[in-house]
């Protein structure tokens, strides 16, 4: 009976516990980034499968910025993702609505490896009369919004939501780009 309890415990605790935005230390802003290596694939592969995940995923081939001409290492990319499940308060009722998280995907190609990063963030979400803008780094500050647990509960719930929204996409990123070429 013990057991269970301390097991209970521990597994009711793991609910409660926030994710908390990587928060670059230079700048001081949120910032998702990683190097990825990549044993065997030659740089500009890296940079054509970056390129095309980019293109295909963001949707954002118009706003692509290729800074190196024909031998770029590096690719910009804006993409946004569309939010559902955003909770949000009225008085004491809870309710979902959408958003949209605004962000900047980068990559860097080096020969057998890339290094990526997800920034500069605008997260909108819908609200009674209009909607709300927030860059992620004033959104998860506490203080930013008036006082009570209904409202540290909304910013844990959003900034949990959002983590996980992000580390899918970048999951997503890297799977492709680990992905050995397919013949179809």
């Amino acid at each position: 009976m013990k057991l269970f309890s301390i097991t209970l415990l521990f597994l009711s605790s793991i609910k409660f516990v926030s994710a908390q935005f990587p928060i670059d230390s230079e700048t001081g802003q949120v910032k998702y980034t990683d190097v990825i290596e990549l044993p065997q694939i030659s740089k500009k592969q890296i940079y054509d499968k970056a390129k095309f995940w980019i293109v295909s995923t963001l949707k954002s081939g118009d706003n692509m910025v290729e800074l190196s001409g024909t031998n770029s290492d590096k690719i910009v990319g804006t993409g946004n993702l569309n939010l559902d499940s955003i909770k949000s308060f009225f008085g004491k009722k809870t309710y979902y609505a959408d958003g949209i998280l605004n962000f900047k995907f980068i990559i860097f190609c080096k020969e057998n490896k890339l290094k990526y990063s997800v920034e500069n963030f605008l997260f909108e979400r819908s609200v009674l009369n209009g909607t709300l803008a927030y860059d992620l780094e004033t959104f998860s500050k506490k203080e930013h919004y008036r006082k009570g647990e209904q409202n540290a509960e909304y910013i844990k719930y959003t900034v949990n939501y959002l983590d996980k929204k992000i580390k899918s996409l970048i999951n997503s990123f890297i799977y492709e780009m680990k992905k050995s070429k397919s013949d179809w």
